[in-house]
């Protein structure tokens, strides 16, 4: 779109799904302003059906929930069940709004 809130979801917590979201989030901080974009008006949504990359130390974890968060990517836990053009539906009935 070209005007309004623009909403990315990546959905998996996994190690590609983390780098997926950081790299998406620091192309957009990079790209937007050459197309007249806010970089601000993107929101990165990451949705995990636990915590981020669970399976690192807890040490490791706690660092890229840091950079995920320093970076403004919200981290949204739940299992996505459908996904339709306007976002995905989780478990629990939650709907993530995505574009």
């Amino acid at each position: 779109t070209t005007g309004g809130p623009r909403r990315i979801a990546v959905i998996g917590g996994g190690p590609a799904g983390v780098e997926l979201a950081l790299a998406i989030r620091a192309r957009l901080h990079e790209a937007a302003p050459s197309r007249s974009l806010d970089p601000h008006s993107f929101t990165v949504t990451l949705v995990s059906s636990g915590r981020p990359v669970e399976r690192l130390n807890a040490r490791a974890r706690s660092r890229v929930e840091r950079a995920l968060a320093t970076r403004g990517i919200v981290v949204r836990q739940g299992r996505v069940v459908a996904l339709d053009e306007s976002g995905a539906t989780l478990e629990d009935g939650g709907r993530l709004p995505a574009d």
